[in-house]
């Protein structure tokens, strides 16, 4: 429902307000408050930085002290109460308001408002008031960011107090509910992808069910037992079995391995440098870039998007040859899991171990096989750093350890079975992901409509 009458503001992504309302500089409503501190004097105290607040949510993540953070420059002191925004990448839309006292980045202001607070922090989340921060920073592409004047000069509906309390306890309501929802569908996603994480474990440890193996055309493979993951809002459910393997009464044997104390029969347990060697890779500087990524494998470098964090090196004469099918690990990262079996041709860094892969071995088992976690796992084992994140791999310690391989028939039944699961596990996966999208993209309208006047309010809450 829209007001009965509206004024035009001459402002082309905030043409008119609703009689009452006024269209004022951002300057008229809050102001900057900067209050540059040494970080030394208040070690104890919360440290809030972009990367701390969702982008477009005003939602705070979770944060460290100054003293955590190893903040050596000067930060803003902010009080409970007050807005933070982020004035770099200012685009992305980082506002929230400070549930305590504490300092943030010099990259943020702190904002006080003698107006509703929370009103003032949904106006600034608002695609509206985001129409004019792009507006004045459209044309820096680098780094971009706003300076105090150009946002105090934002232009910005301002309806009268009782006006802005009530849009406040609307949106609070709607917002919370649209938040619960959005959560439950990003938990769904999340245990998805851990039971298909937990899938792939099983399989490439104990084998798959007797009758996928069937189905597969592989008729030598352990039937073993899949114990079941299920969850109030998933219908997802690991297959079971009993029986006997082929021609054989027993289905697992022993292996000595203390993170595996046994295998389907027909399986082979064997030390990682029988089947795995690290390559003497010439030099190659003018093919393409790889990198690895925790969750996707070796990619192509242009690939890597925001995540990629390390610039690479100018001189690539000492980065190394990947032909297809070799196994690349990234070799103060592979105890986390930046391991993956390469589709492509092209060079990696010289911190990284490229390692060619015996016959005995199917690339696409694997990639799926040696990225999983129980042998993340014993890369931890073979692991040795003092930092939280950098570990060095020791090839020697590594190359000796054991592991399990079975036949390559096998290998390729799995491969199947693991790519027929993840196919449906990955779609369920993709339209829970358009659904937050969807409703995402619904709060974002809601909160525009109301804050600008295109949709009325009362005091009175109503159910979304």
């Amino acid at each position: 429902m829209r007001y009965e009458r509206y004024k035009p503001t001459g402002i082309p992504w905030l043409p008119e307000v609703p009689e009452g309302w006024e269209c004022v500089p951002f300057k008229r409503i809050a102001h900057v408050v900067a209050n540059l501190v040494p970080p030394e004097e208040h070690l104890d105290k919360p440290q809030i930085s972009p990367e701390q607040i969702e982008k477009g949510s005003g939602r705070l993540l979770p944060w460290k002290t100054v003293e955590e953070s190893h903040v050596e420059s000067d930060n803003h002191l902010f009080h409970k109460g007050q807005i933070l925004y982020s004035k770099i990448r200012p685009l992305l839309n980082k506002v929230t308001i400070a549930p305590f006292d504490g300092l943030c980045s010099a990259d943020m202001y702190p904002i006080e408002t003698h107006e509703d607070t929370s009103f003032v922090k949904y106006c600034m989340l608002s695609q509206a008031f985001l129409n004019g921060v792009a507006n004045v920073v459209c044309d820096r592409v680098k780094m971009p960011k706003i300076n105090k004047k150009e946002l105090s000069m934002i232009p910005a509906p301002l309806p009268p107090l009782p006006t802005q309390r009530a849009i406040v306890a609307y949106l609070d309501d709607k917002c919370a509910k649209i938040d619960s929802v959005v959560a439950a569908k990003e938990r769904e996603a999340e245990l998805l992808k851990e039971y298909k994480q937990s899938l792939i474990a099983r399989a490439v440890t104990k084998g798959i069910p007797h009758a996928e193996s069937r189905r597969s055309g592989e008729t030598n493979v352990a039937n073993v037992e899949m114990l079941p993951i299920t969850n109030a809002n998933t219908n997802w459910e690991l297959e079971t079995g009993t029986g006997n393997t082929g021609n054989t009464g027993n289905i697992s044997k022993p292996t000595g391995i203390p993170w595996l104390p046994e295998v389907p029969e027909g399986w082979e347990v064997r030390r990682a440098g029988s089947f795995l060697k690290v390559k003497d890779s010439p030099s190659a500087p003018e093919e393409e870039l790889l990198s690895v990524f925790l969750d996707r494998g070796v990619i192509r470098f242009t690939e890597g998007g925001e995540k990629r964090a390390n610039a690479t090196s100018k001189d690539l004469s000492k980065y190394q040859l990947v032909d297809p099918g070799d196994f690349v690990m990234n070799n103060q990262q592979a105890w986390r899991g930046s391991v993956g079996v390469s589709p492509y041709r092209g060079i990696v860094s010289p911190a990284y171990f490229v390692v060619q892969m015996a016959n005995c071995i199917d690339p696409q088992y694997a990639n799926y096989a040696l990225r999983s976690k129980p042998f993340v796992c014993v890369y931890e084992l073979c692991s040795r750093g003092v930092g939280s994140i950098q570990r060095n791999l020791i090839w020697n310690t590594f190359k000796g350890r054991h592991l399990p391989l079975p036949p390559l028939p096998t290998q390729r039944a799995i491969v199947a079975y693991i790519e027929e699961k993840s196919a449906k596990i990955d779609a369920k996966v993709a339209a829970l992901e358009r659904e937050v999208e969807l409703l995402r993209e619904y709060k974002q309208s809601l909160i525009a409509d109301v804050v600008t006047g295109r949709r009325r309010v009362t005091s009175e809450r109503s159910q979304l």
